[in-house]
């Protein structure tokens, strides 16, 4: 297992999901929305992640799973309803590109204070977070490294525009790379990006 950690702690190793809780509790985090896709859900992906908890007092207390092939607005907008009605802290997006672009959408409106999409102010930060949203990304798949840019892409269906979260609010917090959550992918791939994940740390840094 190797954890790297400037802005961004990556964790990259096998199984290295089942120290998710003690990552959880570093933070201060008790209550965890997960945020996934399809895929991610019908594979067993977010089991895996609700057996790493089952014997931590750290809470998943909602999971949304309808994220398809393109984080929406209606995808965030909702997250951030349930977020705040459940009182959440914390944020595992698990899957493709769409569910981790969703959760980062999510939480630049949770950090900003802002309850839909069409609302925020294009590379605007608000003086002080409205609050600290922690977010922590399982991705089951790897290519461009997305997973640890600080940017979100959502889709506006009914104005047929994409908002573009470019901001230091989107970004991962820790990203997790482990092979049990990318067995799709030839071990030598994951590898691959786990380096190229780390180059990226690296040069944000």
């Amino acid at each position: 297992m190797i954890n790297y950690e400037n802005t961004i702690k990556l964790m990259v190793g096998e199984n290295v999901i089942s120290n998710l809780p003690y990552t959880f509790k570093q933070r201060d985090c008790q209550r965890i929305m997960i945020v996934c896709d399809e895929p991610a859900y019908r594979l067993g992906y977010v089991d895996l992640i609700k057996y790493a908890f089952i014997s931590d007092p750290v809470d998943i207390v909602y999971t949304y799973k309808g994220i398809r092939d393109i984080a929406t607005t209606k995808d965030v907008e909702e997250i951030v309803k349930q977020y705040k009605f459940l009182k959440c802290d914390g944020i595992i997006a698990i899957g493709k590109k769409a569910a981790i672009m969703a959760a980062k959408g999510a939480k630049v409106l949770l950090t900003e204070g802002i309850r839909y999409c069409n609302h925020y102010r294009a590379n605007a930060l608000t003086e002080y977070p409205t609050q600290n949203v922690y977010l922590f990304c399982v991705p089951i798949n790897f290519g461009s490294g997305f997973e640890a840019l600080p940017v979100a892409r959502i889709y506006d269906k009914e104005a047929n525009i994409i908002y573009e979260f470019n901001t230091a609010y989107a970004e991962t917090n820790v990203l997790v790379l482990d092979t049990k959550m990318t067995d799709i992918i030839p071990p030598k791939a994951i590898a691959t990006y786990g380096l190229f994940a780390l180059s990226l740390s690296l040069e944000s840094y």
